[in-house]
């Protein structure tokens, strides 16, 4: 009991979930004294199961493909709720991947659900390397494992979305902020730019252009016109309003780049 309460501070006093995760395995392998042990969570769609960290396998037994939840033996610790004890694993018809079984020497295995909240999450695995059959005190012992690896779980889940909803707060302060400054700015901008076009139009309307300057005036009013279009989508955005597509004359933009150039 006092190693069983001490695996539970140390498996709940983690808060990153690969840290909880990892510490589920060592202190479950040090407790339950067996050959390999590992922690298997479910995808998004509750399809199959994903090892997640592993004590005691090789590269071998990590690279290993997910399992499908509703044709596996995992799986089916899963969909049941209850926990699987079986002392041949290369024998067991339900298990999938002898293969690797064999390769790692894995000869017995218990498996309990993680459970949280009448929901299951994943599930604890452990190997031994001789036959051995799990009395009801091992089979407890494990599922009291299960039941506080879930709950710390969920505390990493929850401590991760915390994170990263501060995460996306803060961004959305930094747009909120950009977006001040650039309707600030663009404000600063059009003053100036409002006088340059009253100048500019001044001008061409008292002097005489031959074809090239009225061509090269023309381009400076389209220009200035841009700028102010421009102007016009900064403050779009800094009040966060949604843009406003517009067909570009690709044959147009082409005569004032070779004309500019």
């Amino acid at each position: 009991l006092t190693n069983l309460v001490d695996t539970a501070q140390m498996i709940l006093s983690q808060t990153n979930l690969d840290e909880i995760l990892e510490q589920i395995t060592v202190q479950t392998f040090r407790l339950m004294k067996t050959r390999l042990c590992s922690v298997f969570l479910l995808n998004q769609d509750g399809s199959e199961l994903v090892l997640r960290a592993c004590r005691g396998g090789t590269e071998l037994y990590r690279g290993k493909p997910n399992l499908r939840t509703e044709d596996s033996l995992l799986g089916s610790v899963v969909t049941r709720h209850k926990p699987v004890a079986v002392v041949d694993v290369v024998r067991e018809k339900g298990y999938i991947q002898t293969d690797i079984a064999r390769k790692e020497r894995l000869v017995s295995m218990l498996a309990v659900p993680l459970i949280f909240g009448e929901k299951a999450v994943g599930v604890l695995a452990v190997y031994t390397q001789q036959r051995h059959r799990f009395p009801n005190d091992e089979i407890k012992l494990l599922t009291t494992l299960g039941d506080l690896s879930a709950v710390a779980i969920e505390k990493g889940r929850l401590l991760a979305r915390v994170v990263d909803m501060e995460e996306k707060l803060r961004a959305s302060e930094r747009l909120s902020a950009l977006g001040l400054l650039a309707a600030e700015i663009a404000h600063e901008i059009r003053n100036p730019l409002t006088v340059m076009q009253m100048l500019f139009h001044a001008l061409v309307e008292t002097m005489p252009l031959d074809a090239t300057s009225q061509r090269d005036a023309a381009l400076i009013s389209e220009k200035m016109r841009q700028m102010n279009r421009i102007l016009d989508q900064v403050l779009s955005f800094a009040r966060s309003s949604e843009p406003i597509k517009e067909p570009v004359h690709a044959r147009q933009l082409f005569d004032d780049v070779f004309l500019l150039t």
